[in-house]
């Protein structure tokens, strides 16, 4: 199996496919399907705090990521897609609470987090850490006027 890479790593194979465009700034950046897979959210995205100013949009879906880190610097985001990975603790997707102002848009399902829990659990714990979340795994969140 090949030696799984970081986000550093990833953004740097991001750039050169984009001919050299820097990520910084990028408005929306697709890193899902990497291979090697990305099993580090390494810290790059809290250095690089231009990009917190510009990203609307990061698709990480289908890596090894079990942590976070550095998500809180990114202040403009909108959409996570981060489904099929590696998350295990509540106390990683409570880290999406720094940007929960601007997150709309959730993908989290197939985390080993959310595969123990029933829908309506998975929901009102999601609910719970991201109150002003629109959207979790492509399903409208319903507010409680809509309930």
């Amino acid at each position: 199996m090949a030696r799984s890479t970081t986000i550093k790593d990833a953004l740097k194979r991001w750039q050169e496919e984009h001919d050299g465009q820097d990520p910084v700034e990028a408005v929306d950046i697709h890193l899902q399907f990497r291979w090697p897979p990305i099993e580090k959210m390494d810290g790059t995205l809290g250095t690089l705090e231009v990009v917190g100013d510009t990203l609307e949009e990061l698709w990480i879906s289908y890596n090894l990521i079990d942590k976070l880190k550095g998500v809180e610097s990114l202040r403009k985001l909108k959409v996570l897609y981060m489904a099929n990975n590696s998350v295990r603790d509540w106390g990683e997707l409570a880290k999406l609470q720094a940007i929960s102002g601007t997150l709309e848009d959730l993908v989290f399902a197939g985390n080993p987090l959310v595969e123990n829990l029933d829908e309506t659990a998975y929901v009102r714990e999601v609910t719970k850490r991201l109150p002003t979340l629109k959207k979790l795994d492509g399903v409208p969140m319903l507010t409680e006027e809509e309930d």
